[in-house]
């Protein structure tokens, strides 16, 4: 238990310092995603897991999985953790990974990402936005 705790300890000491996951990835959101972009997050936003970047510039959508989607409707971007990826299923296949924020390092490794402390962020792109539309 001692060196899980420490784990933990550790983790969050990098998540309040410069380099923290978190910071990384809601500067890049900012700088990237155009403004009013919808975003799409698994889950609420939580202070330990979510990307801090401003949500009133997106359109937001929470979804708990694709079948919690409304019907045709897709978010242009998917901001998602390590631990929720998986939850995507076959939706992941309509999207690329365009930018990673991998957790961050302890002095054996790499931080676990179950301690749900700066776990690694991927921002997903819908593949079909950068596609010429066809003229009629």
């Amino acid at each position: 238990a001692a060196p899980r705790a420490l784990a933990h300890w550790a983790a969050l000491g990098h998540e309040s310092g410069p380099s923290a996951t978190r910071r990384a990835a809601a500067d890049w959101i900012e700088r990237e995603i155009p403004i009013g972009a919808s975003l799409g997050l698994l889950r609420f936003p939580e202070p330990s897991t979510t990307p801090a970047f401003p949500f009133s510039r997106y359109r937001l959508l929470m979804f708990s999985s694709p079948a919690a989607l409304p019907e045709g409707r897709r978010p242009d971007w998917i901001v998602v953790d390590a631990p929720h990826r998986a939850a995507l299923g076959s939706l992941a296949a309509e999207y690329e990974l365009v930018k990673r924020f991998e957790s961050g390092r302890l002095l054996w490794g790499k931080v676990p990402e179950d301690l749900f402390v700066g776990p690694t962020v991927d921002l997903l792109k819908r593949r079909e936005i950068d596609k010429p539309r066809k003229e009629s």
